[in-house]
């Protein structure tokens, strides 16, 4: 994007205000909506904002729940991009309206996307945080089209459902953002506490409460891009730092239910897959090689991804041939036994540089957390 193709941007995040960007894409006649997810201390503050709040549907007369975070987060874009997308020639031309957004910001993106089409919400209340001067605007409709990435499960089933139509959450192998909500981890923590008294460990009481049974789901409709080593499955649990890294892999694609996220999977990588530049280099990866299968052109594509739950389930794509349909769905035990993957572990000439790639990244991100804290110790020492 050139810089003159933006059109409106906030560059400097705040409590429930994140970053983002508004520009026109030549190349696919769009305006494009771009928030970003959490990356500093004030994106931690609204992500921390997760208490489920009511949200009004004047069409449908029903009250859905969101993350507070969000909900605040995507009436303030609301309100600031509203009037430069209806001074906007393009649209007006026919040009296409994409949000898009990674964890929180996808989250956002799709609470966007519903509101721009007027698919539902409190009008009124939207308007009240408009100029008086732009609070006709309120009124006008855009189609929007929205591409998420890894946003979590911040929305009730009634406003995620209604979502499936104009929303794609895309969810990268193991990330577990994805799977966080006050339900999820209350569970988890059940589970841990029972499996803790099973053996005869000291657990703290349960603690169960009532407000944390809303079951949460993901926005609309969900494509898990899954991982699988071609050779040696200890590569599935090295972070991706670069594109060319996934030549080693299958990837495999299938849209589970609504509710296939609501529980929390801890696994090795789940933190490492949830990077931004992991999604970006499994997405192209994947509709690279989606692209080279044959009879596949590039305008039957979004044909291709409505059916991917007939052709693409438990399938992988590899770059020289599709993979056999029983391929993907052997156990580890029958592909890899366990003294197999121990001889190609230690006879592998790359395992010291692995190795010592993990043990960098895992040493940087324990950096980054340690400032994080101390940031957000002092945002809410100044704010008591």
């Amino acid at each position: 994007i050139a810089e003159g193709d933006v059109l409106k941007s906030e560059e400097h995040a705040g409590p429930c205000m994140p970053v983002w960007w508004l520009c026109w894409d030549a190349a696919s006649n769009s305006i494009v909506l771009a928030v970003r997810g959490t990356f500093g201390p004030t994106d931690v503050v609204t992500d921390a904002l997760a208490k489920e709040v009511h949200f009004n549907d004047e069409h449908s007369n029903d009250e859905h729940l969101v993350h507070d975070g969000i909900l605040r987060s995507a009436k303030h874009i609301y309100c600031e991009v509203l009037e430069t997308l209806h001074s906007c020639q393009a649209l007006q031309n026919g040009a296409h309206l994409v949000v898009a957004g990674h964890s929180l910001g996808g989250g956002v993106a799709a609470l966007l996307a519903w509101m721009f089409r007027g698919a539902g919400g409190d009008i009124e209340a939207l308007r009240k945080c408009l100029p008086e001067s732009s609070q006709a605007l309120a009124d006008f409709r855009y189609p929007a089209r929205c591409f998420c990435y890894g946003a979590p499960l911040t929305f009730s089933k009634s406003l995620a459902t209604s979502m499936n139509a104009f929303v794609v959450n895309v969810i990268h192998n193991k990330d577990f953002i994805p799977q966080l909500s006050h339900k999820s981890l209350h569970d988890l923590r059940v589970r841990v506490s029972e499996t803790a008294a099973d053996v005869g460990a000291d657990v703290a009481p349960d603690g169960r409460c009532d407000g944390l049974t809303v079951l949460m789901l993901n926005p609309g409709c969900q494509l898990h891009l899954c991982r699988r080593g071609r050779r040696w499955r200890w590569l599935e649990y090295l972070p991706l730092l670069a594109k060319r890294s996934l030549r080693h892999f299958h990837i495999g694609a299938w849209t589970p239910p609504g509710e296939h996220f609501s529980e929390v999977r801890p696994a090795f990588t789940m933190w490492f897959d949830h990077f931004p530049q992991a999604y970006a280099y499994v997405c192209q990866v994947f509709f690279e090689r989606l692209l080279r299968r044959p009879g596949t052109r590039p305008s039957e594509l979004s044909e291709v991804l409505r059916r991917l739950d007939a052709t693409f389930r438990a399938t992988s794509v590899s770059e020289e041939r599709p993979a056999a349909p029983e391929e993907g769905s052997r156990s580890l035990r029958s592909q890899h036994g366990l003294k197999q993957i121990g001889r190609r572990m230690l006879s592998c000439r790359h395992l010291p540089r692995a190795l010592l790639l993990l043990l960098l990244f895992s040493a940087v991100s324990a950096l980054r957390l340690r400032v994080f804290r101390t940031h957000l110790t002092r945002i809410l020492a100044s704010s008591g």
